[in-house]
């Protein structure tokens, strides 16, 4: 029996594609034969976009990862609540502000095409600029006759990365909602196992707010039966009770000036700081130096990192990286829900951020 040659049929429809292509023919002619190219472009579009469901998500999933939950006790129960979960999860990877779906799965990228650069073609009339949109992961552009592809091109690190995330995904929501046997644990960076575990957290609020009972109120009756409750609690109070209540208001309006006259100040100091280490030369982002001036001096920094949607290890670790070539060592310790500066390096880090301590 004749064997085909593979690459050789490789060549032929890659000379195909670049024909079709080049000579603009009408997209439902093309179609069929990018039939493989644009199922890859709808898997990668789906993980990446944001506008997946979640089954479309897992879907997509199964065609990248090597290693799948398909025993996980929620999938085979609760398909729907599966899917829902993976999808928060997913949420929480693709916003994270450190790119980690980039690393987990890939990006959209243009690289330069050579067409029919296997075989002789010589055109009367070259093609100067087109645009040929395949679909979402497929789109041939040319402009001043260089050629160019945007395709959605796959990480580095995708193939143990992604299969090691969707099992600590398995473990960790067999774990949460105590079904099914434990799994042993896999090496996942510490990023991805947080997004993972915040994002199984946020699900589970969601459906316990989905289970509280539902109390309709008429709002139309809503301001009389205040009004009402006020006359009658004036009409009962003595003279001593209203001259309390009247010392009990000043006494909480004057506190709250005091917390944010404290807290302005708090952030004016923070900001002064910010602004005379800012030339610190240590390659430092706002983010990072704001967090690490607060663990130097002691202020708060939890509604910070929560505003900004970081995670306190990854600032930490960027930090440390930073510093290292100057320190020679970690200048920050942190378990992943604290953190502090090593007090051996806390003199060396003061004079590399300018900081005078007192």
């Amino acid at each position: 029996m004749e064997q085909k040659d593979i690459s050789t049929s490789w060549q032929e429809k890659h000379i195909l594609q670049n024909y079709l292509v080049y000579y603009g023919f009408a997209l439902e002619e093309i179609r069929p034969d990018f039939a493989d190219e644009l199922m890859r472009g709808e898997v990668y579009h789906n993980l990446l976009s944001g506008e997946a469901s979640g089954q479309e998500l897992y879907q997509a999933i199964c065609c990248l990862s090597s290693y799948l939950p398909k025993n996980n006790p929620l999938l085979k129960k609760e398909p729907e609540k599966f899917y829902e979960l993976l999808a928060q999860v997913w949420q929480e990877v693709r916003l994270n502000p450190y790119q980690l779906l980039k690393l987990l799965v890939g990006e959209k990228t243009t690289l330069p095409v050579e067409m029919f650069a296997d075989t002789v073609f010589f055109s009367l009339d070259p093609v100067k600029d087109a645009e040929l949109i395949l679909g979402p992961g497929l789109v041939y552009r040319c402009q001043g006759g260089q050629w160019s592809n945007e395709v959605y091109w796959p990480s580095g690190r995708q193939r143990q990365l992604l299969a090691n995330f969707m099992h600590e995904f398995d473990r960790l929501s067999r774990q949460a909602f105590k079904q099914g046997r434990a799994l042993k644990e896999k090496d996942l960076p510490p990023a991805f196992k947080q997004a993972i575990v915040q994002g199984i957290a946020d699900y589970q609020e969601i459906l316990i707010e989905r289970a509280r009972p539902k109390v309709k109120i008429n709002l139309a009756s809503l301001d009389q039966i205040r009004s009402d409750a006020a006359e009658t609690k004036e009409s009962l109070l003595t003279e001593e009770e209203r001259q309390l209540e009247a010392e009990e208001a000043e006494r909480i309006t004057s506190e709250s000036n005091k917390q944010v006259s404290e807290s302005s100040a708090t952030e004016e100091k923070m900001t002064k700081d910010i602004d005379e280490t800012a030339a610190s030369g240590l390659g430092l982002d706002e983010n990072e130096e704001q967090l690490l001036l607060a663990l130097f001096s002691g202020q708060p920094y939890q509604d910070f990192l929560l505003q900004r949607h970081l995670l306190l290890s990854v600032v930490v670790d960027q930090i440390n990286e930073k510093i290292f070539d100057e320190i020679g060592d970690a200048v920050i310790d942190c378990d992943g829900q604290k953190a502090e500066i090593v007090e051996d390096y806390r003199s060396d880090l003061a004079d590399l951020l300018g900081i005078e301590e007192k």
